[in-house]
């Protein structure tokens, strides 16, 4: 398509976008020469679809969607909303926020998807006070998006995150309407401060209050809330009564978390059954839950009696948990990598 020689008509304004958007897809960075083909063909940074697929090429390389960012003569709020999300999944929120801050500066007005990912940059960034900020704006400025769920929920996980349930509550409360993101949210801020019955209430609040039918994410969540608070019982009924109750059949990540969460207090026995009554294949999560338990607790006699079974096969792939050397023959043998000397866990 780029040689000169080539029958088909010259690359331009429409067909560059799918170009980018395929080598964003399969991650092929070949950013610079297809910048200066854009630069060649007067298409950057005149042409705003252009402009936003390079953009979104480069946001695995946050530096360089800021310096395509950079050049924009006229921004446009796709373009702010595609660099702060790039600098948050980087892991550099507070660069994220900075690019917000110019978004001002501008006088470009934030929109319902950009307030979202800046609120999620102030949560992953622990920045409270500038969170709070984005809320006092959204209030002054565009009180109608209090009610939208995607900037509700990012909100109410910003408070959590940052250390306010209150205000994540407030929020929650005061929002018209709450779906299953907004539920699954204020579910998430419960378990974040480990109170885990608050988050199962939530699972038949959410029926009551507003029609809401829980997906296989927030019971997860409800889980991940019992698994951290201690719950056990609570978590190992969920487990039981979901589908019936709720319509989620269990899946592997369920059963992963409740596994992780009888490792947790040193159930491994009861966990170890559980393992056996999955309907599907445990993966390599499900048994590294169970031999950190093993490690952290003492408890190797579940360790032993899977000796010859998959845990050890599993456990051959899971760096800092091998033990160093040869196994001894005869009695040495009946030890797992947790009863070992030079084991590590």
């Amino acid at each position: 398509m780029l040689s000169p020689a080539s029958p088909l008509p010259a690359p331009d304004h429409l067909s560059f976008p799918f170009a980018l958007s395929a080598a964003a897809a399969l991650g092929d960075f070949s950013g610079p020469q297809l910048h200066a083909l854009l630069v060649k063909n007067a298409l950057f940074p005149a042409d705003h679809y252009v402009t936003t697929a390079l953009l979104q090429l480069h946001a695995p390389r946050p530096d360089l969607a800021r310096m395509v960012f950079d050049e924009l003569p006229r921004r446009e709020a796709i373009h702010y909303d595609l660099v702060i999300g790039a600098y948050a999944r980087a892991g550099m929120a507070a660069e994220g926020l900075t690019v917000f801050r110019v978004m001002f500066e501008d006088g470009v007005a934030p929109d319902a998807v950009v307030l979202t990912t800046a609120i999620a940059a102030c949560a992953q960034a622990g920045a409270l006070e500038y969170g709070a900020w984005v809320h006092r704006y959204i209030e002054r400025a565009a009180p109608g998006l209090l009610g939208d769920a995607f900037v509700g929920s990012a909100l109410v996980s910003m408070y959590a995150k940052c250390g306010c349930l209150e205000a994540a509550v407030a929020v929650f409360d005061g929002m018209p309407e709450r779906n299953e993101y907004v539920w699954g949210a204020m579910v998430g801020a419960f378990a974040v401060h480990g109170m885990a019955a608050e988050a199962v209430a939530c699972l038949d609040r959410m029926a009551a209050e507003d029609g809401v039918r829980p997906d296989g994410v927030v019971v997860l969540g409800v889980l991940s809330a019992c698994a951290h608070a201690g719950k056990v019982e609570e978590g190992l009924r969920l487990l039981r009564e979901m589908r019936q109750r709720y319509g989620v059949a269990p899946g592997h990540e369920h059963y992963s978390c409740t596994v992780d969460m009888l490792c947790r207090v040193g159930r491994l026995e009861e966990a170890m059954r559980l393992i056996e009554t999955m309907p599907m294949t445990p993966l390599e999560s499900v048994w590294g839950s169970v031999l950190a338990g093993g490690c952290s607790t003492g408890a190797r006699e579940a360790g032993r009696r899977r000796r010859r079974g998959r845990l050890r096969a599993v456990v051959q792939h899971l760096p800092g948990c091998q033990p160093q050397g040869r196994r001894a023959e005869g009695a040495e043998a009946d030890r797992q990598p947790g009863d070992q000397e030079g084991a590590s866990c």
